[in-house]
């Protein structure tokens, strides 16, 4: 099926890894590399960052360290192949679009290439489940050699809803790793090959000045170690389950905050501030996207307010700016309905009759074709395709300042609000996000989030 004979060529991917530890080089007259090498655990010997761990030295910024960089040729080889891998799968995404794409312009006229024959006769084995009579059309028109006017709603229903952004992930991804090939891999939690490593004498920056630990242990908690944290659970007057330390039994750990034995917020330890590692889009879970591209709708970048009124009513809806009228809150109930109603009768079918049954075949065939006409087949009066273009242009925009980026420094405001602020390469701050917690019911935390720009103007202009 083209869904996913898409994905499976959109995310095929490579194996090489790299682990990073915070910090970044900054390389003496001895090393003559690169300030802008991030700093990896497999370069240094484990006793010598568990010394660190012991002696963090907060208000040290540099330390002389012994630096094992990898044999620059091997490590350009694996560079140059991996970067390859990831372009070859962006380069298969980019052609589906493509033909997809080339389909469009072609209705009511000659195939050009066999290609696109055998690209609508994958997209026919889902309509035909679906739309029988427009499956027959575009069946006759192919044996004239002719791309069917129907397929056109079908073939935009594919651009924007299945291939569309895989690309653009793919895109993302070779951008990424071409540009910063060892942040790339640490951004995943991978680690690189061994190799032949080469010593140098360096100073580099403290991971731990300014860091989270910093900001964990100070103001008298220095005694906290999560590894002294015993489990306790209680049913009563509240079901809870927490850590404690036997040294001060008058806290309570639950994930990153502390609460007395009333279940009264004391303490957060750490914000929910690992951004690079969530979807950085809309639909996200963390507020932060939604907020920036508020501000960025505020600020009319792009010109986005002087763009069609469907544009606009899509990228305030998504933002929260704007609710759905009552007939698009309607439509939109009653696609949900049908979903759910084709998902739990799949359920039920598959318990009653088993999948390799032949009623049980047709009745997964049935919910199958239900599934996918109450996805394909719902009014198209409220997306815009060019305000989910806006959208996109602001994550990559803002995304710049996040990718493979901790942050630059940690204030605490208070027991429980928290400051973070992220920078350029220059230690100039970009981004300041401000996490409130507050609480409505005992051991029941809520985050407030605030975010401020700290320069001017849109964020495809700033420069470092």
């Amino acid at each position: 099926m083209i869904r996913f004979l898409c994905l499976s060529l959109v995310f095929t991917s490579v194996s090489m890894m790299a682990d990073m530890k915070q910090g970044l080089i900054k390389y003496d007259h001895r090393s003559e590399l690169p300030a802008s090498v991030m700093v990896f655990t497999d370069v240094y010997p484990s006793s010598e960052i568990s010394d660190w761990k012991e002696d963090p030295q907060y208000n040290n910024k540099w330390r002389i360290v012994n630096r094992y960089i990898p044999n620059p040729s091997a490590y350009k080889k694996l560079q140059e192949d991996s970067i390859a891998a990831y372009k070859q799968r962006m380069e298969a995404a980019e052609s589906m679009l493509n033909i997809n794409n080339q389909l469009l312009e072609l209705l009511g006229k000659p195939f050009q290439n066999e290609i696109q024959k055998v690209y609508v006769n994958e997209l026919l084995n889902q309509i035909a489940p679906v739309a029988g009579n427009d499956a027959k059309s575009i069946s006759k028109d192919m044996e004239k050699n002719k791309v069917s006017k129907k397929l056109k709603d079908y073939l935009e229903r594919m651009r924007y809803g299945v291939l569309t952004r895989p690309y653009k992930i793919a895109v993302r991804d070779y951008n990424s790793i071409s540009t910063d090939w060892e942040g790339f891999y640490r951004s995943r939690g991978k680690k690189t090959p061994p190799m032949i490593y080469v010593v140098y004498n360096d100073t580099v920056e403290n991971p731990y000045y300014y860091s989270s630990d910093a900001m964990i242990y100070g103001d008298g908690w220095d005694w906290y170690n999560k590894d002294n944290l015993k489990s306790h659970q209680e049913t009563y007057p509240i079901s809870i389950s927490y850590g404690y330390d036997p040294a001060h039994p008058e806290y309570r750990f639950k994930e990153n905050y502390v609460f007395d034995n009333n279940g009264n917020l004391v303490r957060v330890l750490l914000p929910n501030y690992r951004i690079w590692y969530q979807d950085f889009n809309v639909h996200s879970d963390n507020p932060v996207f939604t907020l920036l591209a508020r501000k960025a709708y505020e600020d009319n970048e792009y010109e986005i307010k002087s763009d069609d009124s469907q544009t606009n009513h899509y990228v305030k809806n998504q933002l929260g700016l704007e609710e759905l009228t009552a007939a698009e809150k309607k439509e939109q109930d009653k696609r949900a309905n049908a979903i759910a109603s084709s998902i739990l009768g799949s359920v039920r079918d598959d318990m009653k009759y088993g999948r390799n049954s032949k009623k049980g075949r047709a009745q997964q065939n049935k919910h199958a074709a239900n599934l996918f006409g109450a996805i394909a087949g719902g009014s198209n009066t409220y997306y815009s395709s060019r305000g989910a273009g806006w959208l996109s242009q602001i994550e990559n925009d803002y995304w710049n300042f996040f990718r493979d980026i901790p942050p630059y420094k940690f204030e605490r405001i208070d027991e429980t609000t928290i400051k973070v602020i992220y920078a350029d390469s220059n230690g100039k701050p970009t981004i300041e996000i401000i996490y409130k917690y507050t609480q409505n019911k005992p051991y029941n935390v809520v985050e407030e989030v605030s975010v401020n720009k700290l320069f001017n103007g849109p964020a495809s202009k700033y420069k470092p």
